[in-house]
């Protein structure tokens, strides 16, 4: 499906049915329809409430489609990001991976107090997950990652927290923040991941070899990177 940014929404009316009701009761009625799509479609953050009531469902199944509109939404989405954040804790790593991608294109103008729920993420249990926060603390402003730690109230999470954030602010060798992100608690690591990617964005060459890259998340940090450096390369042939 193509991430929408701005456009105005197509009514409900014209669709012949109504998405977010058919994600919400699990009617069959819609199976021959791209219903995620006619919801993307049909969204208009000036009257937000059909995702806000998919969000506010007692069911995970219901709840994770409306994650997954979230992350399709692009800048239109901002409307709905407290509510998302609510749910970084939704049972299925899917859903919690949708929430945080769908932040990506507003992880620079959120709160303050939004950006510290978002960095729970940092202890998540997916490397999925703990790679695409990674990939959006590497994007922060020091100043701004700075206040969003300091909102963090769980002491234990605080702590790790702010030593991840000294380790990215400060540690620029490749092979030590590989080491660190092996050996420290997971919240920690995951800023090691924001410093190496950070690193490889800086230019610097980063070696991958090694059995240190049997480790799950920094094969997908490997391969995010290589990614990465191959459409930067096709962008300046082009």
């Amino acid at each position: 499906m193509t991430r929408f940014s701005k456009r105005n929404p197509v009514p409900i009316g014209a669709l012949g049915y109504d998405p977010f009701q058919a994600l919400s009761s699990g009617d069959g009625d819609w199976k021959d329809k791209d219903v995620y799509a006619d919801a993307v479609k049909a969204f208009d953050p000036n009257a937000p409430d059909p995702l806000l009531r998919l969000f506010r469902s007692r069911d995970p199944v219901v709840i994770s489609n409306a994650a997954f509109i979230f992350s399709e939404l692009g800048s239109r989405g901002k409307c709905v990001i407290d509510e998302a954040l609510c749910h970084l804790s939704h049972p299925n790593w899917q859903a919690r991976y949708y929430i945080v991608d769908g932040m990506g294109i507003h992880v620079a103008s959120v709160t303050d107090a939004q950006l510290s729920k978002l960095l729970i993420s940092c202890n998540d249990e997916s490397p999925l997950v703990r790679i695409r926060i990674a990939e959006m603390i590497a994007r922060l402003q020091i100043a701004d990652l700075d206040l969003a730690i300091a909102g963090i109230i769980d002491e234990p999470s605080a702590i790790y927290h702010r030593r991840g954030f000294d380790l990215f602010r400060q540690e620029t060798d490749a092979k030590s923040l590989v080491a660190k992100s092996r050996s420290e608690h997971r919240i920690v690591s995951c800023y090691c991941y924001a410093a190496l990617i950070a690193l490889a964005r800086s230019g610097q060459e980063l070696e991958f070899d090694g059995p240190q890259f049997k480790d799950e998340a920094l094969q997908l940090l490997r391969e995010r990177i290589m990614l990465r450096k191959k459409f930067a390369t096709r962008r300046k042939a082009n």
